[in-house]
């Protein structure tokens, strides 16, 4: 009767009758208040013991749906991935702590150049094979321009600089507007002009094609910050020295801060040191070279000569045809003797077999080409190459 109570399983008339007969013992009312706490205590630990169990196992439920829906996200990133898409990754993972080249390669983060001082490089091999076993069956099912684009990446990072002009121009004839494809052709062709002769006019005719995609890949992507960088460095390796300060300072006024920034400002640091260094020496060797020739030692005017060698050409050869164009407008000034290049053409053929010089001088030291003006944005360098200047028009000379 007692738990029926408690329970509340009892008719109204029984209860009435159970409260004033049955709870009239205090023993008996005390264990009725007794059974009541029990049944209390007992709902409330029911209840709680639910809800604790609801909160846990909605926590997990929801873990497990955010979990699953990043997994899913994830793998569709890579099953979306094309095969050249996860190649170029892999070869920039490759190249990750050190850069093959000293240009930029679109696309590719920061990492210091290797050393050139024949130390080893530091290449990620299994990333690299990777890239090479998903980029090169790619370009075989479709040779697409991003394809061949990525073929020429690759060549360009193993230094084999004439299969990623090939590949490059390919993908540039698919695809003409593509700006990070033309600074790439140009890279390639700043790197393969870096290996040859600088005497030779192979290199200033390689170094022109490199401009003239620097300037057309700028021209469709003018963001593009590795164009700013690698025309700068192509005009510092082609001597042009006041161009290439122009050109470091337009890429640091878009990029001051960066680890590519800090290169740019150590490049036009040793801009100024040398600029101060050649005007020193070539000073010094054009006042000694007309001397050693007048004294007819031949010996000492030619270690001037070869003294004077530059990316650009030689200093030497340079100043002195400059003189020889001042001349054929004004007196002929008493620092150079007019035979002076007609000399050292002389001496080139016969010491190196380098025609240069004797080509554009005659027996008279006379220069055998014509002269007009150009405009503002065309220097002609030797063999009639096209070059980009940022002075006023100036005369230039152009071989005939």
């Amino acid at each position: 009767m007692v738990d029926q109570y408690v329970a509340g399983e009892v008719d109204p008339a029984e209860r009435e009758w159970f409260e004033k007969h049955f709870l009239k013992s205090q023993a008996r009312a005390k264990k009725v208040r007794f059974a009541q706490a029990l049944q209390a205590a007992g709902k409330t630990a029911v209840v709680h013991y639910k809800a604790k169990w609801s909160y846990r196992h909605l926590a997990i439920a929801a873990s497990v749906i955010v979990a699953l829906a990043i997994g899913f996200v994830v793998w569709r990133t890579i099953v979306g991935q094309s095969d050249v898409d996860k190649g170029l990754v892999a070869l920039q993972n490759a190249y990750r702590d050190e850069r093959p080249i000293a240009g930029r390669i679109t696309g590719f983060n920061y990492a210091p150049q290797s050393d050139q001082r024949g130390g080893s490089q530091r290449v990620d091999y299994l990333q690299l094979d990777y890239a090479a076993r998903l980029l090169f069956p790619s370009v075989a099912k479709s040779s697409d321009a991003r394809a061949l684009h990525a073929a020429g990446q690759y060549y360009l990072t193993q230094k084999d600089f004439d299969k990623a002009i090939d590949q490059l121009k390919r993908a540039i004839e698919l695809d003409p507007a593509g700006a990070t494809i033309q600074i790439d052709l140009g890279t390639a062709l700043l790197q393969k002009g870096l290996l040859l002769p600088p005497e030779g006019s192979e290199r200033s005719i390689v170094f022109a094609n490199s401009l003239e995609h620097f300037n057309k890949g700028l021209e469709l992507n003018s963001n593009l910050l590795e164009g700013y960088f690698n025309r700068a460095l192509l005009y510092q390796q082609m001597g042009l020295i006041k161009q290439a300060e122009v050109e470091w300072q337009e890429y640091l006024k878009r990029d001051p801060s960066s680890p590519w920034a800090n290169e740019a400002k150590r490049n036009l640091e040793l801009l100024k040191q040398r600029s101060a260094d050649d005007s020193r020496t070539l000073d010094e060797s054009f006042r000694a070279f007309p001397e050693a020739r007048r004294a007819g030692n031949e010996e000492a005017a030619w270690q001037i000569f070869v003294r004077n060698y530059r990316s650009s050409g030689n200093l030497i050869t340079n100043k002195l045809l400059n003189a020889v164009v001042s001349d054929s407008t004004a007196n002929h000034t008493a620092a150079t003797d007019i035979n002076d290049p007609a000399y050292l053409g002389n001496l080139e053929v016969s010491r190196v077999g380098d025609r240069y010089t004797s080509q554009v001088t005659n027996d008279k030291g006379e220069m055998s080409f014509s002269e007009f003006y150009l405009p503002r944005d065309l220097v002609v360098d030797r063999g009639g190459v096209s070059m980009r200047n940022e002075a006023r028009a100036t005369p230039r000379f152009i071989l005939v």
